[in-house]
């Protein structure tokens, strides 16, 4: 089958190794069509020469040359013939090209290009970028259209096959962390003194006060306690004097601290 306009080695982008040098335009060309024969596979799964890439070539140049693939798809009238070429630039692509698609399928019309938008949300998935499922997830999976909500979710399934996990396992990983370590703790900057809580199996969250090297305090000071101590009472200097002017009985507003100027 004839190469499309924008997968010919002369109209693509330059694709640099994670060492700047520049990869022949026909090594380019190459990796394109084996992207390309990789996307037909319904797992969306990395072939060895396009995880090779991945791992290898420049990220920035992978990209712009995922974003002139999916583009060049849609330059083309989003041929149904030409949709591999869209899937290979998921295939490719990273970061960068998430964003772009992104901003390409909001911009849509939900009914008109539904097609489309299923495509775009498959292109997400195989990237197998934690960026990229990020969005499926937290954009797309929950919009008002149905068909849109219902190719995210879909697309989700294939991203975690792409990432060789399953479903449910890669669900756990979409569950927010709330900035815990992998020791379910959290550490606080409380002034100058510092705390160290910790999610427990009950659901609890003790706080213990840590010393300077990091361990808890010795003593009662140490002791597991409910929450963060409330702050210690201290005199608040007014910015205009030692006190704040007082409110005159009878007023439910504080008295203005200047005079008004008369008129």
């Amino acid at each position: 089958r004839e190469v499309p306009w924008f997968a010919r080695a002369e109209a693509l982008p330059p694709l640099q190794d994670a060492d700047g040098a520049r990869l022949p335009a026909d090594l380019a060309a190459e990796l394109v069509a084996a992207a390309a024969r990789g996307a037909k596979d319904p797992t969306l799964r990395h072939g060895p020469l396009v995880a090779a890439a991945r791992r290898h070539l420049d990220p920035a140049s992978r990209d712009r040359l995922a974003i002139g693939l999916f583009d060049g798809y849609l330059a083309s009238g989003a041929d149904a013939k030409l949709r591999a070429y869209a899937l290979a630039g998921g295939l490719l692509g990273g970061p960068g090209f998430a964003d772009h698609v992104a901003a390409v399928l909001l911009n849509w019309p939900s009914r008109a290009a539904w097609q489309r938008s299923v495509l775009a949300l498959d292109a997400l998935a195989a990237t197998g970028d934690p960026h990229a499922t990020q969005l499926l997830s937290e954009r797309f999976a929950k919009v008002k259209t149905r068909t849109v909500r219902e190719g995210a979710q879909a697309a989700l399934a294939k991203a975690a096959g792409v990432m060789g996990m399953t479903p449910d396992a890669y669900a756990d990983t979409l569950v927010p962390d709330a900035g815990l370590d992998a020791r379910a703790g959290l550490d606080l900057s409380f002034g100058a003194r510092r705390f160290r809580a910790v999610l427990l199996p009950d659901g609890s969250t003790p706080v213990r006060e840590l010393a300077a090297d990091g361990s808890p305090l010795p003593g009662a000071a140490g002791r597991p306690k409910k929450s963060l101590p409330a702050p210690r009472a201290g005199r608040v200097r007014w910015r205009g004097g030692a006190h704040p002017p007082r409110r005159p009985r009878g007023c439910r507003t504080a008295a203005p601290s200047t005079p008004r100027s008369r008129r």
